[in-house]
């Protein structure tokens, strides 16, 4: 990886100060373009440096913090939501290998695996799923396919019916996104499923103030919008910050475990300029400089989401778990 950066040569607050940074693959050719763009948006008129160098320890920097999938890994911690089942998680290099039960993450009372962080303020992590093990045929006579595993964000570790909101990819190669808005409701989905990619699914969330983003990807660089939810006027309020975001893993059985493998749990290295960019200008004109900054370094000028819908599998009148 490779960090660059932008500062004002002799604008007379912002002088010499970090106005944006990318962190981009040393092969991307985008990286000057992408940064003099930035930087006529934001200080029209104004000489401006560019520096790139290697990015060689995160430590630190905060810019670069939780950035590597190995050092987010080691920091998970566990909470076991009521599976009465063993577990385990081992690492396969690169990939983590988690066993666990789970009776479903749905209705008023989720019981699954979760392998979390504490995240503060707004966030924007993905990851892959490389296989989930299909076990959920005990549960009677239709067999759903919905042994699962993804991302999570909630509000409590000891509440099994906080505020959550989720995206997965369940055995049957689909993606699904799953919220709780009000404390001990009925968890929803919105009758929704739609086609994941076997070994090369992808989830990502995102965290911008009281609104969560979900998305599906191929390749982890382009993304598809699954889900919006907007939590400002919920019942309970918006939800807590401190909130716990992780690895959630449900069986969706009641006497066996499934095994998925994913990896590449990371923050997410392409956030679209059009989003930051507008709020960076307004902090400006109104003269909130380090408010305008934060926002900068939030702009990676990479690639943009790719903004077309997913198409459901199945009608609203259809069943779900």
């Amino acid at each position: 990886m490779v960090q660059a950066t932008v500062s004002a040569k002799r604008h007379p607050v912002l002088a010499e100060r970090v106005l944006a940074a990318c962190l981009l693959r040393p092969d991307s050719g985008q990286t000057n373009a992408a940064l003099n763009h930035l930087a006529d948006l934001i200080l029209p008129k104004t000489q401006v440096s560019i520096r790139v160098q290697p990015l060689t320890d995160s430590s630190s920097d905060s810019a670069g913090l939780d950035l590597f999938t190995n050092d987010i890994q080691a920091k998970l911690q566990v909470a076991d939501f009521e599976t009465a089942r063993p577990y385990s998680i081992s690492n396969a290099g690169n990939a983590l290998i988690i066993n666990a039960g789970g009776s479903d993450i749905y209705g008023t009372n989720d019981s699954f695996l979760f392998a979390y962080l504490t995240i503060t303020n707004d966030f924007d992590y993905r990851l892959r799923m490389q296989s989930v093990t299909d076990v959920d045929s005990d549960l009677g006579i239709n067999h759903w396919h919905f042994s699962r595993a993804g991302l999570m964000a909630r509000d409590s570790l000891a509440d099994h019916a906080s505020h959550m909101v989720s995206v997965f990819v369940n055995s049957g190669n689909t993606f699904q996104t799953i919220h709780r808005t009000t404390g001990g409701g009925i968890a929803s989905d919105n009758r929704s499923l739609w086609p994941a990619d076997g070994s090369n699914s992808w989830v990502r969330m995102q965290r911008i103030g009281a609104i969560f983003y979900t998305y599906s990807s191929g390749d982890g660089n382009d993304w598809t919008p699954l889900s919006q939810l907007n939590t400002i006027n919920d019942p309970d309020g918006p939800f807590a910050n401190p909130i716990y975001l992780g690895i959630a893993v449900s069986s969706h059985s009641l006497v066996s475990n499934t095994t998925a493998v994913v990896s590449d749990l990371s923050v997410t290295l392409a956030v679209p300029i059009n989003r930051t960019i507008p709020l960076a200008l307004l902090e400006y004109r109104r003269g909130h400089y380090d408010k305008a900054i934060e926002w900068c370094r939030r702009c990676l000028g990479v690639r943009p989401i790719t903004a077309r819908p997913a198409s459901p599998l199945r009608t609203p009148s259809s069943p779900c778990p």
